[in-house]
């Protein structure tokens, strides 16, 4: 609710639709609803361990950088990257991985699939063993950044993007608002 808040009230609108994305705030890591006047309705929220925001965290530290701090490395490095690049040793691309660990169930909701991550089992593990088995071992940060590197960090950006602009289009589609306030991490 704080970042609703934050968002909605600090912006000139009467009226919109706010939507926030982050790592977890107490249960919640995403939420969505309504700010009119004084007054925010929520209208979905979706809770721990399902988080975009934990996911890119644990990408982050997968690939050699500082968790909860070295996010935007990733989404640099993933502008050098192709998501529809076939994982070495495996039949499936990046991307259709990436879609595995992250399903959608609804309009508004989405589920990290449980078996590639680790963050809600175990304090700095990060991700799962079938994580390690697809995409082998973590990088080191004195290591080099290889295709494989970015092409990991290009498949997690373009899923991420590709369920916030859903989860907008959606948003927009069921309030009618043409505005919106985005807060949180993700967002």
């Amino acid at each position: 609710a704080s970042h609703a808040a934050s968002a909605f009230y600090s912006s000139p609108f009467q009226e919109a639709a706010f939507l926030t994305m982050d790592g977890v705030g107490e249960w919640a890591t995403a939420s969505y609803g309504i700010g009119e006047g004084n007054r925010l309705e929520m209208l979905a929220d979706i809770k721990f361990p399902h988080s975009l925001g934990l996911l890119y965290s644990a990408i982050t530290f997968y690939l050699g950088w500082r968790h909860h701090c070295d996010e935007g490395i990733i989404m640099g490095l993933a502008t050098y990257g192709n998501a529809n690049n076939q994982i070495p040793n495996d039949s499936r691309t990046y991307l259709e991985v990436f879609e595995e660990i992250v399903t959608v169930r609804g309009s508004y909701d989405y589920q990290i699939n449980r078996e590639w991550i680790a963050y809600h089992q175990e304090r700095d593990r990060w991700v799962s063993d079938l994580f390690y088995s697809v995409f082998g071992p973590m990088r080191r940060p004195e290591t080099v950044i290889t295709q494989h590197h970015m092409d990991i960090a290009a498949a997690l950006q373009y899923r991420l993007e590709q369920l916030v602009v859903d989860q907008l289009i959606c948003a927009k589609e069921q309030t009618k608002l043409r505005r919106l306030c985005m807060s949180g991490g993700v967002a």
